[in-house]
């Protein structure tokens, strides 16, 4: 029996590390942006550029190193230049989430600074329709801004927002039974974001939030329960997308960054981290 006992914990063990790294294995890599060529595959366009003088190009879109670790700077412009309506930058993903399916993505993202308004999410359009329509790629989508929406009743102060129809709305903290704090700037946020593609019928086309980081959110807490995907087009999810603009030239919001590295997608609920 002292044999026996002391086996016991021991199977234990190895049973938890087998399970962790099956678990791990789940976890298919869309980008971390550490390869000799990170922007190969990206697709970067400036389809509204009301930039006057006109100014080519005027996104800032560039691999940033820190630390041993390169990730994604993206901005609608050079600090100083407005008029840059729609800067996006897109990727296929690696595997189409099927319509019936749920798929879990993962992203790390930090704030340059504010004002700013970036839109970032995974969509069911294909590249063509994407440079027509921009905003209207989207299925599940998560915003940073705290520009100025008439549709809300007070101005957006940089908490992280999910789509809710007929607008956007706020991700809350139910353990303090309020809406969340604004994002801390240069701090890095990890986002779970939990996406139904089963038909409207069946319940699906919308999307769960859960985030870890800064001093609000030290462990992992779901922040956003049943967000409406944009478009419902009930059709396989296969891009990753991000939009950012400048604002009009009369009323510019600004032009902050938005940071972007590890992102991550795999089959049903999982809300392990792919990097740990």
């Amino acid at each position: 029996m002292k044999d026996l006992k002391i086996c016991i914990p021991i199977i234990f063990v190895l049973s938890v590390a087998t399970a962790c790294n099956h678990t791990s294995s789940h976890w298919i890599k869309i980008d971390d942006f550490e390869s000799s060529d990170p922007l190969k595959n990206w697709t970067l366009a400036d389809p509204q550029n009301e930039t006057n003088p006109i100014v080519e190009n005027p996104q800032v879109t560039e691999i940033r190193h820190e630390d041993g670790n390169s990730f994604l700077f993206k901005k609608p412009a050079a600090d100083g230049i407005v008029g840059n309506r729609k800067a996006i930058s897109f990727k296929r993903l690696p595997t189409d989430v099927p319509v019936g399916e749920i798929y879990t993505f993962y992203i790390r993202l930090r704030v340059e600074y504010f004002p700013n308004n970036h839109v970032l999410g995974w969509g069911s359009a294909e590249p063509k329709v994407i440079l027509e329509n921009v905003y209207d790629g989207f299925e599940p989508s998560l915003r940073v801004t705290d520009r100025y929406d008439k549709q809300l009743p007070e101005k957006n102060d940089g908490t992280l927002m999910v789509n809710k129809d007929p607008w956007y709305d706020h991700i809350f903290n139910f353990s303090k039974g309020r809406k969340a704090k604004p994002m801390k700037l240069d701090t890095w946020y990890e986002v779970w974001c939990v996406a139904d593609n089963r038909t409207l019928s069946k319940g699906g086309q919308k999307y769960d939030v859960y985030l870890k980081g800064g001093d609000e959110f030290p462990q992992q807490q779901k922040v956003y329960e049943g967000a409406d995907f944009r478009m419902k087009r009930e059709r396989p999810i296969i891009i990753f997308q991000s939009t950012c603009n400048t604002g009009p030239m009369d009323n510019p919001y600004g032009n902050g960054g938005l940071m972007y590295d590890d992102l991550y997608m795999a089959k049903g609920v999982l809300l392990t981290s792919p990097i740990d």
